[in-house]
């Protein structure tokens, strides 16, 4: 029997949205209706950041258009339980769920069509609607291609099926009927402004900013589906989110920090130099949006001064918050710790730390919800979270889009930014500060040279507009900050081989040597070790990310609590936000930035009585083909031209990264011109084809495998969270914890290592984990040793 509220005049039935059973066994109805106005109003508010109120109020009012379809109501009767009797009378097969968000896509580009437009807006601009209603389920799909996902297939279905005048009508008879008047959510005149202030003179100059403008449509939208559609079925959910500190309350939080700092710090012209970088940085947050770099040398301050700069632009300008992007988890971890000790324990959760190596038990609810959409005032994340969300197709990734729009974004370590994608980030990056209200800040000690033209033809395109320096006098800076010069003991045209390479290190009491390769890190710890094994350590991505953790930690107390012997051999992932400090740094042929970071880890405090060593070499094998090649033929050119070549010089890193990019072959790996900019004037784009040729970290050709650590001080234990994982199967917290545990291996590894027998795969989700305890070594990881070189035929079908 129908409820009566469920009835309108006329006695048709009212479509709902959601319903949601309560303990005691009565209902909760979310009428279709109120949830599209509810919809609506927070979408056209996040929209507000860029000036597309309108645009997301009508996506908002039309996305669920489909569901007053009596197949969905049906659907939707069987799926819960609510009023089967009902149910039966509908229309609907009862199998698969009814398609629902096609029919206000098509909606919306009819109405377009079929209005004069006084505002001018060009007709193609409703696809932007159309993509973002179609996809508010299942991602921004390709215009055309193969299969029925893309956005040309499912209107022509939807036309086919006459889907809105469908909806238009009362259907069905009796108890069945439903009353539905779609054009309360059309389109009413005026048409919405024109974001952009598109007009037919300007509109091919603004193509190239299309695709973003989607993407921040769709973010506007979905989170504003899930944050209503949240608010009804799980209502304690939504009392975790908000409440946070205000940017104010947090700088005035840090401001007071950084006092106490600069108070307590001795006077060396190091704590000097810093405290310049900071009125430099407060001096600068003045000034209007847009692109700013802060060149500051390793150790000095760039970090809190960054911050500094962001909080205090964020306020003057009306920004929302501040994200900090980093490469490196490694990096995340110390900056974000940083920054909560900062700002104290009652403003921490302030700051969000988000990506794929957080300990799920440094995770909170709140932080758990935030991280879907970045609602914090601070977030911390990697390039890879954001540039891959920024040109992303899905919602998941898309989600949190809209909350970056009227932010400061800081890129730490910007010389990472991908080479072979270097087209699409930083047009995203222009196309973020010139229309979307960001302001960027480029922080590094080897700033890249990304303003001029790159490439040539039909491939040429704009790097950055001039960044604005926040330093006042950067060669002074880092005149003052030097504290390591390159000494020149090997001839770089001639390899050294790992013994004697160890023999000098082996003179060192305390040293770091840093190479290109997982295999020559082992190799070299291996000859050194015969000959000074005493607090002698290895670091390399053989090791997960909670062994690398702990070494770091244990390698920090031997440099600061004795005065014996330190020696460590890593890869370069000690290259960037590590804080070792070692008298003198071995460091294998590679880029210059490389070579600049490396000396990051040299004499980092300033405590030597002289300055630290850096020692570059060529190692017995040069670096891996690609850019890792490039970058260290550049730089041996660059030397062999002038053999006295201040490698820390700016004008050096400056040439060196001309000179780099001009060898490099693309910077356009996943068709960004082809996929987002050719047929942009038109709408045509192939979001999720570009989605999946985009990434900055090539995983294509790896796998993650799930390692036994074990730490009896730390309570480490990777095999008891592998033997949770066969027995129980996955778990969101579980594979969180496991995310620790793992090490990428290339796939020819992968198929040595599982024909050996000591790997092997979960029978249903193909997770591949440690089988025999001996793989994995205290000291270095995964052995890769048990692979065999040729054994890429053996991973077929793997």
């Amino acid at each position: 029997m129908l409820l009566k509220s469920d009835r309108n005049e006329g006695d048709a039935l009212v479509p709902l949205a959601h319903v949601r059973e309560n303990e005691d066994g009565s209902w909760e109805k979310q009428t279709l209706v109120g949830h599209l106005e509810a919809v609506s109003r927070l979408a056209a508010d996040f929209a507000g950041a860029f000036a597309s109120e309108d645009w997301g109020r009508i996506a908002g009012r039309l996305h669920d258009l489909g569901k007053a379809s009596s197949a969905w109501q049906k659907h939707l009767k069987d799926d819960s339980g609510y009023e089967p009797e009902l149910a039966q009378k509908l229309d609907g097969d009862g199998g698969s769920v009814p398609q629902h968000s096609v029919a206000g896509a098509v909606a919306a580009v009819c109405d377009f069509r079929s209005r004069e437009d006084p505002m001018d807006v060009p007709k193609a601009c409703a696809w932007a609607l159309a993509y973002a209603i179609a996809g508010h389920h299942a991602g921004l799909a390709d215009w055309d291609g193969d299969g029925r996902s893309a956005l040309v297939s499912r209107f022509q279905e939807a036309y086919e099926a006459k889907v809105v005048e469908g909806i238009g009508q009362c259907l069905g008879e009796g108890d069945s009927r439903i009353k539905f008047d779609p054009s309360m959510l059309h389109c009413q005149s005026p048409l919405p402004k024109s974001f952009l202030g598109l007009t037919a003179e300007n509109y091919l100059n603004e193509s190239e900013n299309f695709h973003l403008w989607v993407r921040m449509l769709f973010s506007c939208l979905t989170d504003a589906d899930f944050l209503d559609t949240e608010s009804f079925m799980t209502p304690e959910r939504t009392q975790d989110r908000g409440g946070y500190a205000t940017l104010a309350e947090l700088e005035k939080a840090f401001a007071l920090f950084m006092k106490k700092l600069s108070e307590s710090a001795a006077d060396t012209p190091v704590n000097r130099c810093r405290r310049n970088v900071l009125d430099d940085c407060l001096a600068a947050a003045e000034q209007e949006p847009g692109f700013f770099s802060l060149t500051v040398p390793t150790g000095g301050g760039k970090t809190f001064a960054s911050f500094a700069f962001a909080l205090k632009h964020a306020l003057r300008w009306g920004k929302k918050r501040v994200i900090i992007a980093i490469p490196y988890t490694s990096i995340i971890e110390q900056t974000a710790a940083d920054l909560k000790k900062a700002l104290g324990s009652e403003l921490a959760e302030s700051v969000l730390e988000h990506h794929s190596n957080l300990d799920p038990q440094e995770e909170t609810r709140r932080s758990a919800l935030a991280s879907e959409n970045w609602e914090s005032p601070v977030v911390v994340t990697t390039n890879v979270q954001l540039f891959e969300s920024l040109l992303g197709s899905k919602t998941s990734r898309c989600r949190k889009l809209h909350h970056v729009a009227g932010s400061v974004i800081v890129l730490d370590e910007a010389q990472m930014l991908p080479l072979p994608h270097l087209r699409p980030v930083l047009s995203v990056l222009k196309s973020l500060v010139r229309h979307f209200g960001v302001t960027v800040l480029l922080c590094t000690a080897t700033q890249p040279a990304l303003s001029g033209r790159f490439a040539e033809g039909r491939n040429a395109f704009d790097g950055l507009p001039e960044p604005r320096e926040i330093v006042g006098d950067v060669p002074k800076l880092f005149s003052v900050l030097k504290r390591v010069e390159r000494v020149s003991r090997y001839d770089l045209a001639k390899p050294v081989g790992w013994p004697d390479l160890a023999r000098d290190l082996a003179a060192e009491p305390r040293a770091l040597a840093v190479v290109n390769r997982r295999r020559d890190c082992r190799a070299l710890y291996d000859e050194l070790n015969k000959l000074a094994p005493e607090n002698l350590f290895h670091l390399s991505a053989c090791m997960c990310a909670e062994h690398r953790s702990d070494k770091i930690a244990l390698i920090k107390s031997r440099l600061k609590g004795t005065k014996e012997p330190v020696r460590v051999v890593s890869t370069q992932l000690i290259e960037a936000g590590v804080n070792l400090d070692f008298p003198a740094v071995y460091r294998a042929a590679g880029g210059l930035d490389s070579a600049v970071q490396a000396a990051g880890r040299c004499n980092r405090e300033g405590l030597l009585a002289g300055p630290g060593r850096l020692y570059l070499f060529m190692p017995e094998k040069p670096s891996p083909r690609g850019l890792l090649l490039k970058g260290e033929e550049t730089l041996k050119s660059m030397l062999m031209d002038d053999k006295n070549l201040d490698i820390f010089d700016r004008d050096a890193i400056s040439r060196y990264f001309r000179r780099y990019y001009a060898d490099v072959n693309s910077f356009d790996g996943a068709g960004f011109r082809e996929r987002l900019l050719d047929g942009a004037p038109e709408f045509k784009f192939w979001f999720r084809t570009f989605d999946q040729k985009f990434h900055l970290i090539d995983e294509e050709n790896q796998i993650s495998v799930f390692v036994a650590y074990q730490n009896e001080e730390t309570g480490a234990d990777g095999q008891a969270l592998i033997d949770r994982l066969l027995k129980s199967g996955p778990e969101r917290v579980l594979m969180r914890r496991l995310q620790r545990y793992s090490v990428n291996i290339s796939l020819n590894d992968a198929g040595a290592l599982l024909q050996k027998g000591v790997i092997a795969a979960t029978p249903r989700e193909g997770f591949y984990y440690q089988t025999l305890p001996e793989l994995y070594s205290p000291k270095f990881g995964l052995n890769l040793d048990f692979a065999a070189d040729n054994a890429a035929n053996v991973f077929i079908g793997l």
